[in-house]
């Protein structure tokens, strides 16, 4: 963690750790699936913390299906509405989970967690380019007619990025050999003219 270590946080940090674990070990199933490498865990909390059980987790598989919102946070949401049918009561589900998660959500999963009226969220790693918990938008504490929700990141930050970069430095197989390594590319590109 870097600049989150003298905040004190709502759950423990040995209880935020454990589900973080989880969630890098859904971001590793999603790495051996050539998917992009990030993976979440939804808890349902009660009994102020004290109890705890896992509701959901997920990897993204937005490959599999051939479908870009298939984000791990988004798959979660499906299989909770799915679980609790059209006539589920948010402030029953929701307003009760905990999002743990290896990348910061996107804009998109940052506002879909609003919409739904997630509890609090909890990330590894800050997402510079699309980040929508506080790095490039704040759609958690924003108030475009949704819910906002509490969000806090760096936990096991290190080992998030990891298995990010890991995924990264092979290239994303799905795609075309030309797109791949890009980043590669522009510093190749850019030593040479630099040369």
């Amino acid at each position: 963690m870097q600049s989150n270590q003298l905040q004190k946080y709502p759950l423990n940090e040995d209880v935020i750790n454990y589900y973080m674990k989880l969630a890098i070990e859904q971001s590793k199933i999603a790495t051996e699936k050539l998917e992009v490498a990030v993976g979440c865990v939804m808890v349902k909390f009660t009994n102020n913390d004290q109890d705890h059980e896992i509701i959901t987790q997920s990897h993204n598989k937005t490959n599999q299906y051939g479908n870009a919102t298939l984000h791990c946070e988004i798959n979660c949401i499906n299989q909770i509405l799915d679980k609790y049918g059209q006539n589920y009561d948010e402030n029953q589900i929701f307003k009760q989970i905990t999002l743990f998660v290896t990348c910061e959500p996107c804009i998109m999963c940052a506002y879909s967690l609003s919409l739904m009226g997630i509890k609090e969220v909890y990330f590894g790693c800050y997402n510079e380019k699309f980040g929508g918990n506080g790095t490039v938008l704040d759609l958690n504490t924003a108030n475009y007619g949704a819910n906002t929700y509490p969000s806090y990141g760096g936990f096991l930050e290190e080992e998030c990025q990891q298995v990010l970069k890991q995924f990264y430095e092979k290239g994303n197989l799905n795609l075309d050999e030309d797109k791949r390594h890009r980043r590669k590319k522009k510093e190749d590109k850019h030593e040479s003219i630099s040369s």
